[in-house]
């Protein structure tokens, strides 16, 4: 009887806590998350014959409602924000298990393979993919759980567990928010669109395929700007991720299905950031993929003539804009085109080396400091072609608030200012262009620093 009350009182205090953590999750994490909306439309999707799988870099890269008329096919996008690699493989099982799929594409970024990786935004993904049905969740949970390391070490154990601690709303009006959502029958679409302003193609009516986007271009030239590498860091490939990466495409030729990989591109800074890492990581990424049926294409080597880079296709350091999506969508289907009836494609990309020798500008520009005594040394420091020498234009901000030119063009990427006894604030501003150009500037960046 004793053991039977233990065993009684250790049901109840889990089972509240259980209770205590559903009630969380209702109050804290987002209604109308990408997730959610991207798979409340896959699960009313029929005879689907192409996916989609990766993060949110092939998310807004691959719109089947641009991709399907011109290729005939009948597509959805399942790629998710910080996707990792074994749920798309959960993903590419799911769709080819419920369609007779013929192709799955999977968007290629160095991070998905390397052993630095961030922080899973929690279990949404399975839960959205497994939608209207418990059996399916309570197997990918409990597999999800000892299927990837971060799920039972580290960071990633609790957010498995209890993902309302990562992946959550701020602030009490928009708990109140969330949650009269949830209960007074807002649709998933308008709740996604009330967290944040961005574009899906889907209504109640008329769902969507999976793709999205935002308008906003990036600034190169904000003091917000970082590169991928800030992100991911420079790891090594990881054995793990890499036999994920193989076993995605024999599971893949083992079932007649076609298993593409595509590099998605990327600001340049990005790959010139990590040139060296970049392309011999990915060609060992290219081996896997071609060594057990698939193909690999990385767009981020393609020539202007199938694909045209321009800053402003950008919403930020690893994103296409809304344009970009459309540009981008309309090249893959354009390669796939000539893919498809047999054509060979290499033509149309640079190797390494030609796309290295093609960049003739400067992509991005900091500016550090260092306080001595009464004067500021500014450094400005480069990511540029190989090929290119950088030249800087230094100017201050006078009481005015107008900027004059303190140093002209030059090749020294430093600058000494010593501010007067009465500025508060020591504004410096850095204009960059390769030498030998007459452009106003390619890239700027300012500091404003405060004096003591």
């Amino acid at each position: 009887m004793r053991i039977f009350k233990v065993v009684m009182k250790v049901i109840a205090v889990f089972a509240l806590a259980c209770a205590v953590n559903y009630s969380m999750c209702l109050a804290l994490v987002p209604y109308g998350t990408k997730s959610e909306v991207i798979f409340h439309d896959y699960h009313q999707m029929k005879d689907l014959d192409t996916v989609y799988v990766g993060t949110s870099m092939m998310g807004r890269a691959c719109d089947p409602n641009v991709i399907d008329p011109i290729l005939g096919t009948n597509s959805f996008n399942i790629a998710t924000p910080s996707q990792y690699i074994e749920e798309s493989f959960m993903g590419i099982k799911t769709a080819t298990e419920e369609h007779d799929i013929k192709t799955v594409v999977y968007g290629y970024e160095l991070g998905e393979v390397l052993d630095t990786n961030y922080t899973t935004p929690g279990r949404a993904y399975v839960l959205y993919k497994d939608q209207g049905n418990l059996g399916d969740y309570l197997f990918d949970a409990g597999v999800g759980f000892t299927y990837y390391p971060e799920n039972y070490k580290g960071e990633g154990s609790i957010n498995w567990m209890f993902p309302w601690i990562e992946n959550h709303v701020h602030g009490a009006k928009m708990v109140l928010k969330n949650l009269k959502m949830r209960f007074d029958g807002t649709n998933v679409y308008d709740a996604a669109e009330a967290q944040e302003d961005w574009k899906y193609v889907g209504t109640p009516e008329t769902p969507g395929r999976g793709y999205y986007s935002y308008d906003e271009e990036m600034d190169f030239n904000s003091g917000r700007t970082k590169v991928y590498s800030d992100l991911v860091g420079r790891g090594e490939l990881n054995p793990d991720k890499m036999a994920m990466l193989k076993q995605m495409a024999i599971y893949c030729q083992e079932r007649g299905v076609e298993f593409i990989v595509v590099g998605i591109p990327e600001p340049r800074m990005n790959i010139l950031d990590m040139a060296d890492q970049y392309f011999t990581q990915t060609e060992e990424v290219r081996k896997v993929v071609e060594d057990n049926g698939g193909t690999f294409v990385d767009f981020n080597l393609a020539k202007p003539e199938l694909f045209k880079y321009e800053d402003s296709i950008f919403n930020d350091y690893q994103h296409f804009d809304t344009a970009g999506g459309d540009r981008f969508s309309k090249s893959y289907a354009a390669w796939y085109t000539m893919h498809e009836a047999g054509q060979n494609t290499d033509d149309l990309f640079y190797t390494p080396e030609e796309w290295l020798a093609s960049v003739d500008t400067v992509e991005l520009v900091e500016l550090n400091y260092e306080i001595s005594g009464d004067f500021i040394t500014y450094t400005a420091s480069v990511i540029a072609g190989p090929t290119v020498t950088p030249e800087y234009q230094f100017f201050t901000k006078d009481v005015n608030n107008k900027w004059v030119l303190a140093k002209d063009w030059s090749t020294d990427n430093t600058f000494t200012y010593t501010p007067g006894p009465d500025e508060k604030y020591a504004n410096v501003r850095v204009n960059v262009r390769p030498q030998g150009t007459n452009v106003k500037f390619q890239r700027f960046r300012s500091q404003k620093v405060q004096m003591f």
